[in-house]
């Protein structure tokens, strides 16, 4: 679980420290932090307060903050390349100090974790990620997150691509890749047209949502109108009043179409 994050203001502190210990008014300080502790120093980086400050899962921060965002989405990806703890020791390489990590839970859309580090992001941080995929489940996701963020004034590095930030070859690297996520659209719009023509070569297909009852059973429906209400067959067969009518109207229309034709 990810330790929250709570920004330091070190003149606040400096000046909340001098105001109550008058002897240090001129003196020059500065503030340290070590993981859940910060405590104050001189400048020769002496401890010069009294006692150290924390707080129990918590990470003091001064400034921005690198972070890392590790994720696996199937189980596969758990024994492979792209394991959590291959990722964790990449984003740890590259600089990242504080990693979000999601790891597989049975619901795609669930990625707490994620949520998490949106919130703690602040303008001057930089996310670091092994690969786009790991912050979204398609390039258009993915880029819409990165345009948002770097919109906020952080920054991204995608280990397998670059520093994405607002600097020409930061731009440079974007438009790169917004063109593969306007490639990527255009080749499933491409197979799924495909697919259809394809399709539509069996005289059995129709296009559009599935039907949601077999004609078989919208015929035997139809046989038990002749002697039952509407009401009645809807229950028995669990077929919606709207849809019985309609196929009734259906027939009728076709059985007027049918006359008009041998007239």
């Amino acid at each position: 679980m990810s330790m929250e994050i709570e920004r330091l203001d070190k003149e606040k502190i400096i000046n909340d420290f001098k105001n109550t210990n008058t002897e240090y008014k001129d003196k020059e300080l500065n503030v340290e932090v070590f993981r859940n502790q910060y405590y104050i120093v001189d400048s020769s980086g002496n401890h010069i307060s009294e006692t150290t400050y924390g707080k129990e899962n918590v990470k003091f921060v001064i400034g921005p903050v690198v972070y890392g965002y590790a994720r696996v989405s199937t189980k596969m990806q758990a024994t492979d390349g792209n394991s959590l703890e291959g990722q964790e020791e990449n984003l740890r390489e590259k600089g990242a100090t504080i990693i979000y990590k999601d790891a597989f839970t049975g619901t795609k859309a669930d990625r707490p974790e994620l949520d998490k580090l949106k919130v703690a992001l602040r303008p001057g941080d930089k996310v670091i990620i092994t690969k786009l995929d790991r912050l979204a489940r398609s390039t258009e996701d993915g880029l819409k997150l990165i345009k948002d963020w770097l919109e906020q004034g952080i920054s991204i590095h995608v280990l397998n691509m670059g520093l994405i930030d607002d600097t020409p070859t930061g731009k440079l690297i974007l438009t790169v890749m917004l063109a593969f996520a306007e490639f990527e659209r255009d080749m499933i719009v491409e197979r799924t047209q495909e697919g259809r023509a394809i399709a539509r070569l069996d005289p059995n297909y129709r296009d559009g949502r599935k039907k949601k009852y077999s004609q078989a059973k919208l015929e035997h429906a139809m046989e038990l109108l002749n002697t039952h209400s509407y009401n009645q067959v809807a229950n028995m067969l669990e077929i919606s009043k709207s849809t019985l009518i309609r196929e009734r109207n259906k027939i009728k229309q076709s059985h007027r179409e049918n006359l008009n034709t041998v007239d």
